[in-house]
């Protein structure tokens, strides 16, 4: 349970208003490439942090599954659009909406921002929450 505590207890920084989860970072004379042989200023995409310490606490909460996340997605889609639905999740539908998201950030760089910018993160891991205090 200490592990699903441990990532519970990201939720007030990840639920801060201030937040950006992908802050586009653009300075004077550097360049987000490191092949670059010029002195063009290219913008890049700087990850905080607590995105890495999400994945990792997620993938240590015990709460990954072995399913076949891809085509649970248009499932996943319905607990995503529709936050009621999402307050009825049981800890196994918790669970797959935790592996599904982070299997698809290691396909598809900022995922995890994404879904953390829409709020869906910090709404499926309040659900956790209050999984965790009705089994108490």
């Amino acid at each position: 349970m200490n592990e699903i505590e441990a990532l519970l207890d990201l939720l007030p920084r990840l639920e801060d208003p201030e937040r950006s989860f992908a802050p586009i970072i653009q300075e004077p004379g550097v360049s987000g490439r490191t092949d670059s042989r010029d002195e063009l200023d290219a913008p890049w995409v700087e990850w905080p942090k607590v995105l890495d310490e999400l994945s990792s606490a997620i993938r240590a909460s015990g709460l990954i599954q072995e399913f076949d996340w891809m085509s649970w997605d248009a499932e996943a889609l319905r607990y995503y659009e529709d936050p009621a639905l999402l307050n009825t999740a049981d800890l196994d539908i918790v669970g797959k909406l935790l592996t599904l998201h982070v299997s698809i950030d290691q396909a598809v760089t900022g995922h995890l921002a994404g879904v953390c910018s829409s709020g869906h993160m910090q709404a499926v891991l309040l659900r956790l929450r209050e999984l965790v205090r009705m089994d108490r």
